[in-house]
């Protein structure tokens, strides 16, 4: 009997939404691993092969069979980051079939970390960071959670094993177990390695379990590399020649593929996110949502002058912006679409005026989406809505067009 023939109903469902005509050999290689032994389980292969199906498809039919009493899975994720990715994808296996997703790191509100507490149900995903933090300060909370726990999966193993966050990885889970008297079964997810051995002793670690590694033989394939080069010049025209050349070289290359960017610096990536933390972190806090606006607005001259003016712009606008959402939201609910249509103009101009995101500091002189814009307005007033869309730099332009427009 295949994987698939034993999956839950709601995942077979799933995969057919999908349009998947058949699994992966991992996938029928770990849907065996997990289902059938008791060993923990490596689910080794190449990047996009699925590996988090193969992982999560099994444990989710044995806990359809037979559900824990608490948190049934802990997923360990070692950046926020995938943390995040991993969470819309299992929010979309599991929103028809109530099983809760609890992401659990510094960015996340405290109200679902209350919610999760509640329940005290569903999956958890989760960094070693925030783990540690749990376990150290609420271990009753922690205890809570996890007293029930069947499975613990380990994305990224490659990438723990011999560091000082591996060895955090271990001892966090001894304790755990320590804590809660529970011996859940360990997957881990590797990329493609030489020599499984070590990975295969490191998620054993501290426990009487024996490892099982799937996958290993799969995915080969071929990879073509490019590498390309752009010195900017000192001259400030040529500058701008060169820096246009670069930016239609990596849209060419990107453009309708699923491709990652690295930029040279995380803090230039996450500019923006940056100069909002540095207000949060004004008060003691992480993040700017857990910040009172009110005491914000009464300390714009002291903020103004430690951290500049825009930054103050651009925490403005989060807080106007999340105040906006809300109303966009109870404006559906109600069926009022011009409400809709003049909250989100309202957005988009306040995106345009504070984020300031519209255009490159390198070449100023060209402000293409900005014209668009104002073309937009000059179409739309009155009748549909427009804004620019795009949180770090803007590269679009969302807009709700009447259907009689369409044709002109």
């Amino acid at each position: 009997m295949s994987a698939f023939d034993r999956y839950a109903t709601f995942i077979k469902e799933y995969i057919y939404r999908k349009g998947w005509t058949q699994l992966r050999q991992v996938q029928e290689e770990a849907g065996a691993a997990v289902m059938d032994g008791e060993d923990h389980v490596i689910i080794a292969s190449g990047t996009a092969s699925g590996k988090t199906e193969a992982a999560f498809f099994p444990i989710l039919t044995m806990l359809e069979h037979n559900p824990a009493a608490s948190v049934g899975v802990m997923y360990i994720g070692p950046l926020k980051a995938l943390i995040n990715d991993q969470f819309e994808r299992l929010n979309e296996l599991l929103a028809e079939q109530d099983i809760p997703v609890w992401p659990w790191h510094g960015d996340v509100a405290a109200s679902v970390k209350r919610r999760a507490l509640k329940q005290c149900r569903g999956i958890m995903q989760i960094t070693p960071e925030s783990l540690e933090s749990l376990l150290m300060r609420r271990p009753g909370d922690a205890q809570k959670l996890f007293a029930d726990l069947r499975f613990v999966i380990i994305d990224e193993i490659h990438a723990l094993m011999g560091q000082d966050r591996g060895l955090q990885v271990q001892c966090l889970l001894a304790r755990l177990e320590k804590l809660t008297g529970r011996k859940p079964r360990r997957i881990g997810l590797s990329a493609t390695l030489n020599d499984y051995k070590p990975a295969m002793e490191f998620l054993a670690g501290g426990s009487n379990n024996g490892t099982t590694a799937v996958g290993i033989q799969g995915y080969k394939r071929t990879i073509a590399l490019c590498a390309e080069t752009f010195v900017m010049p000192r001259d400030a025209t040529q500058q701008i020649q060169k820096q246009e050349e670069y930016h239609n070289f990596i849209y060419d290359s990107c453009h309708a593929k699923k491709c990652l960017l690295f930029t040279n610096s995380r803090g230039g990536a996450e500019e923006m996110i940056g100069e909002m933390k540095k207000i949060a972190a004004h008060y003691g806090k992480e993040v700017l949502r857990e910040v009172d606006e009110k005491q914000f607005m009464a300390d714009l001259k002291e903020l103004r002058e430690k951290y500049g003016d825009r930054a103050v712009l651009r925490a403005i606008h989060f807080f106007s912006d999340n105040n906006l959402a809300k109303l966009e939201a109870e404006a559906l609910k109600s069926d009022d679409f011009e409400t809709f249509k003049s909250y989100v103009i309202k957005s988009g101009k306040s995106s345009l005026q504070r984020l300031q995101n519209v255009f490159s500091s390198v070449n100023p002189a060209e402000q293409g989406l900005t014209l668009a814009l104002s073309i937009s307005e000059n179409i739309l007033e009155g009748k549909g809505a427009w804004r620019v869309q795009g949180g770090g730099f803007a590269g679009t332009i969302q807009a709700y067009v009447p259907k009689c427009l369409t044709d002109e």
